[in-house]
């Protein structure tokens, strides 16, 4: 999921406005969001055994 954001955050070319008057969320904001709820369900890092 995170590199998906990347990819998007990267394809858009920096190109945005405000957020509020977006269509979507700006993939920046979701990597942020995306990476503290995998540190809310995971706080000592990801299990050895997770299939990405």
């Amino acid at each position: 999921m995170l590199e998906v954001m990347r990819i998007l955050e990267e394809t858009s070319g920096g190109a945005s406005g405000p957020e509020f008057a977006q269509t979507h969320p700006n993939p920046g904001n979701r990597i942020a969001k995306i990476e503290q709820a995998i540190q809310e369900e995971y706080p000592k890092g990801l299990p050895e055994d997770l299939i990405p």
